[in-house]
């Protein structure tokens, strides 16, 4: 009898990292422009998986979902989860700055979720033995490595690409974390 194929070994960051609300006027071609060049400054794949657009009346309700993704190395792999949920949405002309500019009113929920992935290519996925290396590998040789060095940069990474995204909302608060330590 053959050994049913398991999933591929995922690890979660510590369920959300972060969740953003919003509530007012703001430029979304700055803020997709600006979350976009983080993702290509620190070497992400950008996929947006997720578009709808639901009118209800004279406002839209919207919901984004993109994936980040970025090789650690050939068995790790960063990926970066942002979703957006909008209510209330409705496109009007305003006067920035003495320019007339294209801006969003939205409510805005904002969702950054990091997670781990390993043995991502699901090279050791093969048979029962090497799925027994796989995780005597995880769990013995490279568990602080993992724990100590992986999951932290990607806790700085979402964390940082969070504060992008108030930045490009003008929001006051920013995040008191060592965002250069990575």
């Amino acid at each position: 009898m053959s050994d049913p194929k398991p999933s591929p070994v995922i690890q979660p960051l510590h369920d959300r990292v972060s969740k953003l609300r919003f509530k007012g006027y703001f430029d979304w071609e700055k803020l997709y422009k600006s979350m976009i060049n983080w993702a290509k400054e620190q070497e992400y794949e950008f996929y947006e998986r997720q578009y709808k657009h639901k009118w209800r009346g004279k406002w839209a309700e919207l919901e984004i979902g993109w994936r980040l993704e970025r090789e650690v190395n050939e068995f790790a792999k960063n990926v970066i989860y942002v979703f957006f949920h909008m209510w209330d949405y409705k496109e009007v002309d305003m006067v920035v700055e003495g320019k007339k500019k294209k801006m969003v009113y939205a409510r805005m929920f904002i969702d950054f979720t990091g997670e781990l992935q390993l043995d991502w290519q699901k090279r050791w996925d093969g048979s029962k033995m090497k799925r027994r290396w796989r995780d005597f590998y995880i769990n013995y040789v490279i568990r602080h490595e993992i724990a100590d060095v992986w999951w932290d940069k990607l806790w700085y990474h979402t964390n940082e690409f969070q504060q992008v995204c108030k930045k490009a909302l003008g929001s006051e608060a920013m995040s008191d974390v060592y965002d250069d330590m990575w």
